[in-house]
């Protein structure tokens, strides 16, 4: 909170220790017309949901994420989503450069830096977020993209 409070993420509200994060007007709630599920040649996806090819969604990152954190501070979270060691819990990296974005996941999230490596062993598996920080102005926002990988 307190990075996100000097980098000016997020700014403090009169309630002691509550802060406030505004995203642009036009970025509210989900980018629904840019979120894809990435698949591969021929997999089904939910007729409500949109679908990129893995070949198309590796280049677009290649091309749209190249450097994104060049000259920034690139944070790493170690969570947990669900309760340490239960069966349906899933260890998470939460990679990003946005203080507003790691703060949230330390409210969302339990921690679990020291227990990470068992998490991941004992499910086989863990989920990656990979977060890019824009310059928060409205003409980058045709670029903006949320890609989810279902390939586990």
């Amino acid at each position: 909170r307190e990075m996100s409070l000097e980098k000016g993420e997020e700014r403090p509200l009169a309630m002691k220790d509550h802060t406030i994060h505004f995203d642009l007007a036009q970025e509210q709630a989900r980018i629904i017309d840019r979120t894809f599920y990435i698949v591969n040649e021929g997999e089904k996806v939910s007729v409500l949901a949109k679908k990129i090819l893995r070949d198309e969604a590796c280049r677009y990152v290649k091309t749209h994420m190249t450097g994104i954190a060049k000259g920034k501070t690139l944070l790493v979270g170690f969570f947990s989503r669900g309760p340490i060691g239960a069966q349906a819990a899933i260890p998470a990296l939460e990679i990003t450069t946005s203080t507003y974005v790691m703060h949230s996941a330390n409210i969302l999230y339990r921690h679990v830096y020291d227990r990470f490596d068992e998490e991941a062993e004992r499910l086989g598996l863990f989920f990656t977020n990979v977060h890019g920080e824009g310059p928060n102005r409205c003409e980058d926002l045709p670029n903006a993209r949320v890609f989810m990988d279902r390939s586990w």
